[in-house]
């Protein structure tokens, strides 16, 4: 291409505007392919163009041609960062549609020296403007030039800063749409009373307190034809009567997001909205809501409020959205015979309207959370129309009996009672494509219908439930089948035949059976993209070869053997799991020959980098409960892709963070994008390193790291961003050498971590969701920002806090919610996951899954198993730390095969520590006083039942510990290891706890009260009248540990007892305990006492006590329980629970410990009754002694009588929600009782 005006070449580009301008093919100087550029701006001007290809001028002349023929009629320069609109955009007079959105244009200011064109005040010259956007611009003041467009059609002001609308908006006659949302206004000109053309008025997420008066003035149709009220995110706490009277004609009101209570006082006046359909009050703080007197209305929603009452006129409605109160019944009269959809999930209901069965055109019912115990009976035979029905995380045991030919799409009835189906459920339902039944009790299932194709079921969700191999022969029959989640069955065998009729199957879970073989017609399913088949028994494999489509594949926990990789893997398999098969044998060439021809990623879901058997060195392979003592904590994870093509969620596992003490764990969830996750997980171990090197006490040093990686991310972070939650578990230094574990944590986004802590779940981190977090909500609103109808930020994301998304801040910020544990002694486990759980799960349903699970990788399988099962289709990642930090000196420690963990106290051990050396200094003490004593004293002579003779050696003033410690160290009994090297003496004060439950315990219901009525009782009846004398006899034998008193008792045992040496040092050791936890406020019942009554190791018939510093005469005590009392006693009991007294009684002819005898020897004994009442659960037969009954008589001898008050601290109730193995008032003794 030539160019040519001037003899001379120009070294400048020439530029050229051909808006209204012209093109002609013209000969010029003897080039036949030559175009004449002519301009007729600023003067005339003309350029001529010569090419030598044809092709090319052929497309200069069409560009050149469209170009000058007609000019655009709309420009769009949002996003430009635009200080002032370009001159060339002026050449253009009949622009209609002008978009100029998140700039920072301004007025004219009026100190400018030399006129220049480009500013707000020059949008007039556009004469045919229609459309003006001129939102998120930063603007204070309302353009007064915007006045004087007197063609504008459609304004949007938005997202700015304006605080008032001048009165000369009067001026824009034609305008129809007014978008002024997202400001700060709190009032409007009386003027826009004139803008009778005006039909949308969008006022959401400004300041205003009231309704403007002007506002339900252009709603009577006779001045405006402004039809609806959007006034979402203000903070209007009341609509007054006269409000109310002038909105006549509104259509639809939005008043979400407020401060509203509608008292019925307010909504009595709504019988002036006579054409009110649409009612939208989400987000408020209304309670009770009677809105009756609305007849006309069609849509209502009112979710998220605390709403206890509702009553609805049923005349015109057509849906209905009440989810997230606290309703228990919902009052619709007449009969909504309109009524399209109904949701009041997550609410307090236990049965629905009958009348829903009645509802011709009803078509969704969405009532899970609830706790249904029955649905309507006609449900399924009138609800003609229905397609979707959500009853799922309810109490039914059963579903209608009566069904006929319905609509049904889509059945949820996961996590119920229900045991069967009906007879002609699934051969009536003929529509059905989805049913989700995971969690029940179902052991079979019903028949199909004959007909084959009306069975066309796709998807199927039958996970945790008891079917057995009969309910494969009926999954068999849905020949469209392509998911079928069946894990955690009895499954013990798969068909052939059966396999072989899925055709369709895309996606098969079948863990956690008791499978020991995969039909060979499983690896012939063309279509099968993902195969789990983990903790079952498999033995063997099929060939996959003719499985082409097969992407995923999880046959770990196993008992596979020999398996040939080369037969095992299909052509496209990216993700093989086989770890957990002890027995396996691979071969390495065989990886190696499958490696050199794709990816294959091997997965080690310890996060140890262990590897299969045969590729390179492998430690020993602990049992599935074991806990490794080197390591202090065990890893297991699960991360699955879902229905997406990628995995969009990246894990940080690093076991080792310095040190063997100190790990780092992290999950990151990018939503829809993976770039943020990768780079999150690549740098974000080297930012923690370094804030760790400026600061490493607090809290800080994480909240930088976040920080710090957020900046990193520079230009991807702009619009991708990720939810994140990372833990730093760490020893910290302390005293003593004790153990001291501490866990750091950030979180941003929707990222959860869980602690199990004595079986229950607690919540570590805060979800920063609009949905769920009204502080975010209200910093959202504070910063300006806007949350849409869909719950989401700017629409963009419903998360209020991310690493990333910089183009939404400050509405979106990456400041992590922080927070720091010192980790306990009943601190077992860790859950780190995303969404595409805890959307699914509660809290503590994940953790009753999980808790008898001692191998967190399994564990983990079986939380994605069951999200899966609930219908979790999404990215889901999963990460569990099970704890085991009980290495070196501490308070107690586990057994080794104990699935618990034990954390120390560090505090109440350093405490111990420092009294431990104080005994020690005052024990020598009294044992040099004491040895004439010693030398005096004869040796105590004890006989066991059997004949057996045994002696032990006691001393007046100091027994002999050594030979106690030594029984209960090489007993091999599950007692507590000994804190302290074998070769030295253990104090007879020192307290060791009780391992943690080898089993999952009955949760405490009662626990609060049951400790009031039990320290009232021993505050009156014991403390006033022994303490005195407890404490002039023990001045020498206290002990004491953190804020609870403890006395050691001596037991001198009667001749005819059966006594084995070996449990006097276990019980003395493990039972004679206070908890160096405790402090002043009630604690409930710790499952480290109540939950290990059934291990014989602890408790056995032969259980006593040691005798302690002073020989002294045997008093009886004789226990006994009985369950009914006279009806005279007034004495307090809890509401609702059943009474259960104990009879203390004392045989006051036994000497004194000063030697006074009550009564003389020999005399009639006189017996002192005291009774104790006990507050249990009416659930249970009352209070327990592990390994009694409760009609037994428990005798005890014990050498002091003023202990009598307190003996029932020793009672374990195991089954009636107390604990009672230590006191918390700090002034009461500790007795042990002994089962003879």
């Amino acid at each position: 291409m030539n160019s040519s005006t001037d003899k001379y070449k120009r070294t400048n580009p020439t530029v050229i505007q051909l808006a209204k301008g012209a093109v002609e093919e013209v000969k010029f100087k003897g080039h036949s392919l030559c175009l004449k550029l002519t301009s007729t701006l600023h003067g005339e001007k003309y350029i001529y163009l010569s090419f030598t290809d044809r092709q090319e001028y052929d497309r200069w002349h069409r560009k050149c041609k469209k170009a000058t023929d007609k000019l655009p009629t709309s420009a769009d320069l949002s996003n430009c960062h635009l200080e002032f609109l370009p001159e060339t955009i002026f050449i253009n007079d009949q622009l209609a549609m002008l978009n100029l959105r998140h700039n920072v244009l301004k007025e004219r200011p009026i100190e400018e020296d030399i006129y220049t064109i480009g500013w707000l005040d020059d949008l007039h010259k556009f004469t045919m403007l229609r459309s003006l956007n001129l939102a998120d611009n930063n603007l204070k003041v309302f353009p007064l030039a915007l006045c004087h467009v007197h063609t504008l059609v459609e304004l949007n002001i938005a997202s700015n800063k304006l605080e008032e609308i001048p009165a000369e908006i009067s001026e824009l006659s034609n305008l129809q749409a007014l978008h002024i949302h997202n400001n700060h206004l709190r009032t409007l000109p009386g003027e826009m009373i004139s803008l009778r053309k005006l039909f949308i008025l969008v006022l959401a997420f400004n300041h205003f307190e009231v309704i403007p008066a002007v506002v339900p003035q252009l709603t009577d149709v006779r001045i405006s034809e402004v039809e609806n009220i959007i006034m979402a995110g203000n903070q209007i706490q009341s609509l007054p009567a006269e409000v109310i009277t002038k909105m006549r004609y509104v259509k639809k009101a939005d008043f979400r997001m407020n401060d509203l209570t509608l008292p019925p006082s307010e909504v009595a006046r709504f019988t002036a909205l006579e054409h009110l359909t649409h009612l939208d009050i989400r987000d408020n703080r209304i309670d009770e809501l009677d809105i009756r007197v609305v007849k006309t209305l069609e849509y209502l929603n009112c979710e998220r409020n605390a709403m206890y009452s509702l009553q609805v006129n049923g005349t015109s409605l057509k849906n209905l959205l009440v989810a997230h109160n606290s309703l228990d019944r919902v009052n619709i009269n007449p009969k909504p015979e309109w009524l399209l959809q109904i949701d009041v999930s997550y609410n307090q209901l236990k049965h629905l309207p009958e009348w829903l069965s009645d509802c011709f055109f009803l078509q969704k019912i969405n009532a899970c959370h609830n706790t249904l115990v029955e649905l309507p009976s006609r449900l399924l035979v009138d609800g003609k129309k229905l397609k979707s029905l959500r009853v799922n995380h309810n109490r039914l045991m059963a579903l209608p009996a009566e069904v006929d030919t319905t609509f049904l799409e889509e059945v949820y009835i996961q996590h119920n009672l229900i045991t069967h189906l009906p007879d002609n459920f699934l051969r009536r339902t003929n529509k059905l494509r989805v049913l989700n039944a995971t969690k029940n009790r179902l052991s079979s299932l019903p028949p199909l219908n004959e007909n084959q194709d009306l069975n066309k079921v796709q998807e199927l969700y039958l996970t945790c439930n008891a079917l057995t191999d009969s309910a494969m022969g009926v999954i068999s029959g849905y020949s469209r089948l392509k998911l079928l989640h069946i894990a955690h069955n009895d499954i013990e065998h798969l068909r052939d035949s059966d396999i072989r009729r899925l055709e369709m199957m895309q996606e098969l879970n079948i863990c956690g059976n008791q499978l020991r073989s995969l039909p060979a017609s499983v690896g012939e399913l063309s279509k099968l993209t993902i195969l789990r088949a983990h903790s079952n028994a498999l033995e063997s494999l099929p060939d996959f070869k003719k499985a082409t489509s097969l992407r995923v594949l999880d046959v770990g926990h196993n008992h596979l053997l020999n398996v040939s990789v080369t037969n095992l893997m299909a052509s496209q398999l990216n993700l093989l799991d086989m770890s957990l098969n002890r027995q396996l044998k691979v071969d390495p060439k065989e990886f190696k020959t499958v490696k050199n021809r794709k990816s294959v990623c091997l997965v080690d879901l310890t996060g140890q980098n262990r590897t299969l058997p045969g590729l390179g060195h492998r430690p020993r392979e602990l049992q599935e409960d074991e806990i490794d003592p080197s390591q202090a904590w065990k890893v297991g994870f699960s991360e699955t892709s879902g229905t997406r093509n990628k995995l969009s969620v990246a894990m940080l596992k690093i076991l080792h963070f310095g040190n063997e003490d100190e790990s780092v764990f992290a999950v990151f969830d990018g939503g829809y994008n993976d770039e943020v996750p990768k780079i999150l997980v690549e740098r974000v171990p080297g930012i923690l390193r370094d804030e760790l090197k400026r600061d490493r006490s607090g809290t800080g040093y994480m909240r930088y790291t976040f920080l710090t990686a957020h900046k990193m991310l520079k230009g991807t972070g702009q619009k991708l961003g990720a939810s994140g939650a990372l833990c730093h578990i760490r020893r910290v230094s302390a005293s003593n050498n004790m153990n001291q574990y501490t866990l750091h944590l950030g979180n941003v986004g929707d990222i959860e971590v869980v602690l199990c802590r004595r079986g229950e779940a607690v919540v570590l981190t805060r979800k920063f969701v609009t949905t769920e977090d009204d502080e975010e909500c209200l910093r959202v609103y504070q910063s300006d920002g806007i949350i849409t109808e869909d719950n989401k930020v700017s629409g963009t994301t419903k998360n209020t806090r991310l690493l990333g998304c910089s183009y939404l801040s400050p509405h979106v910020i990456p400041d992590p919610h922080l927070n720091a544990v010192a980790l306990r002694h009943d601190d077992e486990f860790i859950i780190i996951a995303n969404r595409g759980l805890w959307k699914y799960v509660a809290y503590n349903e994940a953790i009753e899954e999980v808790y008898e699970i001692g191998n967190p990788i399994v564990a983990a399988k079986k939380l994605q198993d069951l999200a899966q099962g609930y219908g979790s289709r999404e990215n889901i990642s999963i990460l569990i730390i099970r704890f085991n930090t009980d290495k070196g000196p501490s308070l107690g420690r586990l057994r080794p095969n104990n699935r618990s963990m034990s954390i120390d106290d560090v505090e109440a051990a350093a405490q111990h520590e420092e009294q431990r050396l104080l005994k020690q200094q005052r024990k020598r003490e009294i044992s040099a006083s004491n040895t004439t004593l010693r030398s005096s004293n004869g040796k105590v002579q004890r006989q066991s039942h059997g004949g057996d003779r045994r002696r032990m050696q006691y001393s007046a003033g100091e027994p002999d510990i050594d030979a106690a410690a030594a029984d209960v160290m090489s007993n091999g009994s599950s007692c507590v290891d000994s804190p302290f090297p074998s070769n030295r003496s253990i104090s007879p004060n020192h307290p060791v706890l009780k391992p943690l439950p080898n089993q999952k315990y009955i949760k405490k219901n009662a626990a609060a009260e049951w400790d009031g009525i039990l320290q009232k009782r021993l505050t009156n009846d014991v403390k006033d009248k022994e303490m005195k004398q407890v404490s002039s006899s023990i001045s020498n034998e206290d002990v004491f540990l953190g804020t609870s008193r403890m006395v050691a008792v001596d037991l001198d045992i009667n001749s005819n007892s059966n006594i084995s040496m070996e449990k006097v040092a276990q019980i003395r050791n493990s039972h004679v305990i206070t908890r160096p936890w405790a402090n002043d406020e009630r604690t409930t019942a710790n499952p480290a006492y109540t939950a290990y009554a059934d291990d014989d190791s602890l408790v056995d018939s032969s259980e006593t006590m040691m005798a302690s510093n002073h020989s002294v005469k045997n008093v009886r005590h004789t226990i006994a329980m009985f369950e009914n009392i006279t009806k005279d006693d007034s004495r307090e009991t809890v509401s609702g629970s059943r009474r259960k007294v104990i009879k203390v009684e004392r045989d006051e002819r036994t000497p004194y410990v000063d030697g006074s005898a009550p009564c003389q020897g020999g005399s009639v004994p006189k017996v002192h009754t005291e009774i104790l009442e006990y507050a249990c659960d009416s659930s249970n037969d009352g209070i327990h002694v592990p390994g009694m009954s409760n009609s037994s008589v428990v005798t005890a001898d014990v050498h002091r009588p003023q202990y009598r008050g307190s003996v029932e601290s020793a009672l374990h109730k195991r089954q009636a929600n107390c604990d009672v193995d230590t006191m918390h008032d700090p002034e009461v003794t500790i007795v042990e009782i002994a089962r003879l």
